[in-house]
């Protein structure tokens, strides 16, 4: 199966499960670390990742998988600057349904030519190196630099403004409206029935629905009622 692509298909909560253990191998995405150059490790972790999905997914198909999140991931964050650098009141807000999750871990370790620039201005500090380096060719760093804002001249006003937007890259859960909540047991369950209801005939399924629905808004009226005798 290496070096084939993948016949699986890719559901919503397969790419969010994915994106739960790809967050967990910090050596795949966090170049601060030292563990990030190590190909070893880094190997390890992508057969860790390839045995906890219940998937018939080679290396390879997760190394495309990861390129293919990581660069929707910065077209994403590269619509966001660009439209704060327009002077639109209005800014993007991403259009894809696992963006808070992965922006949950990649906000700290994605960067842009121009927020590098402006953040080197504004330091004055004199180390010159890199802090993102990646380990081997394989994987590409996590810059927006191929993905470069279009060249147009840009006022003071509205480049601060881009500095300040880059600063606040880990608040924009909050500029795009999102809020990335972990699934819980009550999440789970509701699914379960979901897919259980779909397997049954459309009548049986409804009628199933109406009795499921008759014990919640029984059970909501007994906990209503206990609630007003205890404050009266």
């Amino acid at each position: 199966m290496d070096g084939k692509k993948s016949p699986y298909k890719w559901r919503n909560r397969d790419v969010l499960t994915f994106l739960r253990h790809y967050k967990q191998m910090e050596c795949l995405w966090n170049n601060r670390l030292p563990e990030y150059k190590d190909k070893t490790k880094r190997e390890r972790a992508y057969e860790a990742i390839q045995q906890n999905m219940d998937m018939e997914l080679s290396v390879p198909d997760i190394k495309n998988k990861i390129k293919g999140i990581r660069t929707t991931y910065s077209t994403e964050i590269n619509k966001i600057l660009k439209s704060s650098r327009s002077g639109s009141e209005e800014i993007y807000k991403p259009r894809v349904f696992w963006f808070s999750l992965a922006h949950s871990f990649l906000k700290d370790v994605t960067e842009t030519r121009t927020s590098r620039s402006m953040r080197e201005d504004h330091s004055n500090a004199s180390d010159t190196s890199i802090p993102y380096q990646m380990p081997d060719e394989e994987v590409d760093p996590f810059s927006l630099d191929q993905f470069p804002l279009e060249s147009s001249p840009v006022s003071s006003r509205k480049s601060s403004r881009s500095y300040q937007v880059h600063q606040d890259i880990p608040k924009m859960e909050e500029i795009a409206g999102l809020q990335y909540k972990e699934e819980d047991e009550f999440d789970l369950f509701g699914r379960s029935m979901a897919i259980q209801l779909k397997k049954l005939p459309e009548h049986a399924a409804l009628e199933l629905m109406q009795q499921m629905q008759l014990m919640m808004n029984n059970a909501r009226l007994a906990h209503s009622l206990e609630n007003k005798a205890e404050q009266s």
